[in-house]
């Protein structure tokens, strides 16, 4: 999602924010997501097809 116009932000679940949605994650469940999103260092790495 972006935010502010220049932040972008992982949500995973059901949420009634009115973000932009600009992608998605394929292929994870919500386990894997909290799994991978909790920790205090996460490197994500973004692609365009």
């Amino acid at each position: 999602m972006l935010y502010s116009g220049n932040q972008i932000v992982f949500f995973y679940g059901a949420n009634s924010w009115s973000y932009t949605k600009i992608g998605k994650v394929e292929a994870s469940s919500i386990e894997e997501l909290e799994s991978v999103l909790s920790g205090s260092e996460t490197e994500v790495i973004l692609s365009i097809k």
